[in-house]
């Protein structure tokens, strides 16, 4: 899910559901969490299995890993993310 103020780093502070006001200067191209979520956003938009896709857990202890399919267009896409700092290595 994206929350306002993704798109300019922002986070919720001490209590994660309450976020401050909105940072608009950082909320603009140029800037890397901007530019960063545009690119995703594009993907999605290309994507058709992402947006209406089937979703499918991948077991990974260590790794946030799924796939979204259709049936229809017969599209599958894996997203493989390491949410830690740290090499993972499965």
């Amino acid at each position: 899910q994206l929350y306002y103020g993704v798109e300019a780093g922002m986070e919720g502070g001490p209590d994660p559901e309450m976020r401050g006001p909105m940072d608009w200067e950082r909320a603009v191209p140029g800037e890397p969490e901007f530019d960063r979520l545009r690119e995703l956003l594009a993907i999605r938009r290309e994507r058709r299995a992402l947006r209406i896709g089937d979703f499918v857990r991948l077991d990974s202890e260590s790794l946030l890993a799924f796939a979204r399919k259709t049936d229809r267009v017969s599209e599958s896409v894996f997203v493989i993310a390491n949410p830690s700092a740290e090499t993972v290595r499965e």
